[in-house]
């Protein structure tokens, strides 16, 4: 499974394991609707990194962990950017 992947599901489980909906989580991290939370289980977007901390005190998991899929995804989003880039400017 890829990091996004991993990531997205993750990312649900977590939130349907403390029974949470996404307009729920939302709420409890101070965001207006679930919308955001949405687009981080979709793939759309990444949680940023301070809402790392509150994200892992409500799953009651490590910030380290919930950091360290971020940053994989991170760098699988940067390197598949890259790697696009440079087959473009090859042909």
């Amino acid at each position: 499974m890829d990091a996004q992947a991993k990531l997205r599901r993750t990312l649900t489980d977590l939130r349907l394991r403390q029974g949470l909906t996404q307009s729920g989580l939302a709420s409890l991290l101070g965001y207006s609707n679930g919308q955001f939370i949405s687009n981080w289980e979709r793939g759309l977007a990444l949680p940023p990194i301070p809402t790392l901390f509150p994200l892992a005190k409500i799953f009651e998991v490590s910030a380290e962990s919930l950091f360290n899929l971020v940053l994989a995804a991170t760098l699988e989003i940067v390197s598949d950017e890259m790697i696009r880039r440079f087959n473009e400017k090859e042909r």
